[in-house]
Parts: C-alpha cells; sequence; structure tokens
C-alpha cells in the first residue's frame, strides 16, 4: 500500500531490515546493515558495532537484495515529473486549481502542491505517439510564466501555451491569452508547468523505489523508514525494504560535464574529428559501459583532450573509463589524464571486449585538468572513448 497526503506518504508494511552499501565520492565502497540517516551522516551496523559514515563522504547508497526498480503495470495512468528531477506514476483524482489531485493504490485521492510538479503525462503512449517528442522539448526547455499543453487532435500533435488552470481524471481547464477552453484528460499527451521565477535549492537525495518512483527531496529516518520531505508540508514515508538505492547530491562533488571548458583540441585521421559531448557519447548515444548507462559523464572520439581550469579547489578526481558500448569491434582507445601538463593516469590499450576501469586521483593543489583520449593503434576507426561519471571532489568541509 502507498499513500500520498499533505503531511506524509506511507508505503508497503516494513517486511525486513535492509543491507546497504554505500558507494563514497572517492570509489570506495563500505557495506552493513541500513540503520538509518541522521544529521551526521548514514548509519550502519558493521560486525554488531554501530557506525557512522559522514554526510559529505556518500555518493550513493545501494539496499542489497531488493529486486530492481519496476513500474507496476496499470498503477496509474499518468506519470507526475517532480521537482529536483523525480517521477511517480499514479492516477488523476477530480479537477483542482490548488494542485494536482492523484489517486495513489490505496484508492485516495490527494493533492501534490503545484511547486513540486514540473509535468504530467499520460502513461504508455498517451493520447498519440508523436506527442512524446513535443512533451519532451518543451520539458527540458521549461519557461517561466508559460505552462505548455500538447494534445493531440484529429491524430496530430498540437501545442499550445498558457495557463493550466485544473486538471483531473476527466477533463481539465486551459487559458490561452484570455480564452479558457475545458479539454478531454484522454486526449492530452501531457501538460508542462512553467519554470519558477525564483527555482528551488536542488534537493539532498532522490530515493529510488521498486516500483521506479523517483522521490526528491531531503532525508532521515531510521533503519525501518525512511522520510522524504519533497516540500514544506509534503513527505514521504518509505520502507527500507522497498528502496532500491538512494542518490546523495552531494555537495561537495562536481560533475566534469558541469565545468567549462578551458581548452579543446581535437583532431582526426580518417574521420571527421568528433568535439567531445557532455552527459552522451561522442556520437551523441548514451553513455554505456559494460551494459551500464551513466547519466552523467564526457563523451570523447580518439584524438581528443579537454582541458579543465580548476584553481587548486578539488582533492580528487573520479571517473569510470572504458570504450561505448555503441563502439564498433574494432576500437581500442587509451585514456590519460593531465594535471597541470603532467601525466598522472595512462589506462593503456583498452577494447570494446576490456571492462570498464574505475579511476581514482588525488589532484590536490592541480590548477589544470586534461582529459586525453587517444587512438591505441594509430587508426581512430570506432574510437567512442567515455569518462563515465567523471567528477571532482571539493576538500573535505566545503560546500558548491
Amino acid at each position: 500500500m502507498l499513500l500520498i497526503c499533505a503531511s506524509v506518504l506511507l508505503m508497503l508494511p516494513v517486511m525486513r531490515s535492509a543491507e546497504a552499501e554505500l558507494r563514497l565520492v572517492d570509489g570506495r565502497r563500505v557495506s552493513g546493515a541500513w540503520r538509518g540517516w541522521t544529521e551526521a551522516g548514514a548509519a550502519l551496523q558493521q560486525n554488531d558495532v554501530d557506525t557512522i559514515v559522514p554526510a559529505e563522504d556518500v555518493l550513493e547508497i545501494t539496499f542489497t537484495g531488493v529486486p530492481p526498480a519496476s513500474p507496476v503495470v496499470g498503477e496509474g495512468n499518468v506519470i507526475v515529473y517532480l521537482a529536483g528531477g523525480g517521477q511517480i506514476q499514479a492516477s488523476l483524482g477530480d479537477e483542482s486549481s490548488g494542485g494536482i489531485a492523484i489517486n495513489t493504490p490505496d484508492g485516495e485521492a490527494r493533492v501534490l502542491p503545484l511547486s513540486v510538479v514540473e509535468a504530467v503525462r499520460l502513461s504508455g503512449e498517451g493520447a498519440c505517439p508523436d506527442g512524446e517528442a513535443a512533451f519532451t522539448t518543451a520539458l527540458h526547455a521549461r519557461r517561466a510564466g508559460e505552462d505548455v499543453l500538447i494534445a493531440c487532435a484529429g491524430g496530430e500533435v498540437r501545442t499550445v501555451g498558457g495557463v493550466l488552470e485544473s486538471l483531473g481524471a476527466e477533463t481539465g481547464r486551459f487559458r490561452a491569452g484570455s480564452e479558457s477552453r475545458t479539454f478531454r484528460t484522454a486526449r492530452m499527451h501531457g501538460v508542462v508547468l512553467a519554470a519558477p521565477l525564483n527555482p528551488q535549492d536542488p534537493p539532498g537525495f532522490r530515493v529510488h523505489t521498486r516500483r521506479g518512483w523517483i522521490l526528491p527531496g531531503s532525508l532521515s529516518g531510521g533503519g525501518e523508514m525512511l522520510h522524504v520531505r519533497l516540500t514544506e508540508g509534503v513527505s514521504v514515508a518509505v520502507p527500507s525494504a522497498e528502496v532500491t538505492r538512494i542518490e546523495h547530491l552531494n555537495p561537495r562533488v562536481v560533475y566534469v560535464s558541469d565545468l567549462p571548458r578551458a581548452k579543446e583540441q581535437v583532431e582526426g585521421v580518417l574521420l571527421v574529428a568528433r568535439p567531445a559531448r557532455n552527459d552522451e557519447n561522442a556520437a551523441r548515444g548514451p553513455l554505456r559501459l559494460d551494459g551500464r548507462d551513466f547519466p552523467k559523464g564526457v563523451g570523447m572520439h580518439a584524438r581528443t583532450a579537454v582541458t579543465y581550469a580548476l584553481g587548486g579547489d578539488y582533492e580528487f578526481f573520479f571517473a569510470v573509463v572504458g570504450v561505448d558500448d555503441a563502439a564498433g569491434p574494432g576500437g581500442s582507445v587509451e585514456f590519460r589524464v593531465e594535471a597541470d601538463g603532467k601525466t598522472v593516469y595512462d589506462s593503456g590499450r583498452l577494447t570494446p571486449s576490456d571492462r570498464a576501469v574505475e579511476v581514482c586521483l588525488s589532484i590536490v593543489g592541480t590548477d589544470a585538468l586534461t582529459l586525453i583520449c587517444d587512438t591505441a593503434d594509430g587508426v581512430d576507426i570506432g574510437d567512442l572513448g567515455n569518462w563515465a561519471d567523471a567528477r571532482v571532489i571539493k576538500p573535505s568541509g566545503l560546500r558548491r
């Protein structure tokens, strides 16, 4: 069972104590029986001894033995996108002008404040399959002061800007200019709400559940039940037994793909030179190594070097390097890292048959960090090299 209300959300009854593996900012891993999250950090029990792993050292918490996330078929007819990178699947309730009313599997209607909602779309293909491209574009380009309704009329996609006045299971109201109209929800592919004039601070955590839900917010709670505070007055209680992993958006961590490039050098031998790409591979596909997709990182083609000005502000560099899964069988690359012009890492030759390699380097005092992806055999065919999950870590006690 799962409940959402103005003050708390409850999920399935607690069935067991969870085992957790913590991934730390420097690449180390720590395991133990999960005892909860406190202001000081993650509480674990190891060999019958209670311990606290400092919050500033934690990057991710994975609950071992929990089945992977899998949305429940028939659980709801809409996906609600939450501010901070979250989403839940539910059914729309009665029309409400004060928020988005949803029915959770317990059958009760609850209202989510608009302040925590970015968008709502029909699950599956929606009103029309072609509406997804328009919905995705609107979601990635949210503007202040304008909601966007993506509807299907006569089999064609129609995008309208204006203000969403209400949304319910059967109908909704949308005002475009001075005209307010009722629309049938079943003919809506989705609606994207306006970006806030004053953006909220990023959430401290994202909690991923077995249902495929992602709940962003602040975190507290003991070993049996986690509490996620989405916003003022809206909290979530989730049994640890239902959680697959927790992302900690650690303020010590800065992803390299979010840093400006001080210098970039790209050369081509047999192929046209391809610039490095942020959060995708050099062929504009997902960053994928060993079957795993990485949402953050830098994708390069052979004979590429990118330099970042760090100003001596960071302590560690971490990345997972390897040949992208989409590369041809003949691809082979070599990864190098230079700190202020001095080589501090060389992967040697890596091919598509090699497993990805974790890299963790001390970069204390480094002003210029250069990431190099080179061909290992002199031929740049199929040489898609990924710096997946590439990040730099601030010293302990500092904040972004």
